[in-house]
């Protein structure tokens, strides 16, 4: 069967979808640039770097920092929500009447 032209892979659509969704919630946290260069890192890897061949691919260590990288960024959003949380609870845990 063949594949329309401009029908994208699903893993690859769902890789783009999880980056903006990343993107988006870590717009303006302190966490945004370290989503960025990982996925610079990636993005550097698998286009230029693999061009000429798959050989930087099949690097262990290049491909393992690539996926465990990978699997930080993805985590970074909700690492992001839980710290905003735990600091507004501890705020309101100070400021709130102690009971006596």
């Amino acid at each position: 069967m063949a594949r329309d032209k401009s029908e994208t892979p699903w893993d690859s659509k769902i890789v783009e979808v999880q980056f903006i969704t990343t993107f988006k919630k870590l717009r303006g946290s302190p966490l945004f640039p370290l989503a960025f260069t990982i996925f610079w890192y990636a993005g550097l890897l698998l286009l230029p770097m693999t061009f000429n061949g798959l050989q930087p691919y099949r690097d262990f260590v290049l491909n393992a920092y690539l996926w465990l990288l990978l699997g930080i960024a993805f985590r970074l959003a909700s690492l992001a929500l839980s710290a905003q949380y735990a600091a507004a609870a501890q705020n309101s845990a100070a400021c709130a009447p102690r009971m006596c």
